[in-house]
């Protein structure tokens, strides 16, 4: 089974991780894994995507008082159960802000009940971010996890 990867991006409509983002997207499908998007609407990076057959959904990322771009990211996590969330630019990974839970084949685990994974936010960058952690892991000193 291939790994699932979901790629998001909250960026401005030019720069390095905006392009970034485009080709690392591409090339991690063109590598056979699984890709999904969700970006802020940009007709250049949806056309770039589109033409190379990925899925994705746009969402506004614009404030505290968007109200849809959370509702979007949360269907497609659910939908597509990714094993990866790698978002590009902090205003990307802001919209999962307060979401629990791992994500794809960690997630299925915890819900069948694995001892291995267990979720918590990470208040370190104040983004209250949510990143599983493998009980049994050995904490870095900057207080995340290490292998």
């Amino acid at each position: 089974m291939a790994l699932k990867i979901l790629t998001m991006l909250a960026g401005a409509s030019v720069g390095g991780a905006e392009t970034f983002f485009v080709s690392l997207t591409l090339a991690l499908a063109r590598a056979g894994l699984k890709v999904q998007s969700v970006l802020k609407p940009n007709a250049a990076r949806e056309e770039s995507l589109a033409r190379a057959g990925l899925r994705y959904e746009t969402a506004p990322f614009s404030s505290v008082l968007d109200f849809r771009t959370p509702g979007v990211l949360d269907r497609t996590i659910t939908a597509f159960a990714p094993d990866i969330v790698l978002a590009f630019a902090g205003r990307a990974f802001g919209g999962l802000r307060g979401r629990r839970g791992c994500f794809g084949s960690a997630a299925r685990e915890e819900e069948q009940g694995s001892e291995q994974c267990e979720s918590v936010a990470d208040e370190s960058h104040g983004q209250g971010e949510c990143q599983p952690r493998w009980r049994g892991a050995r904490r870095s000193a900057r207080g995340g996890n290490a292998a």
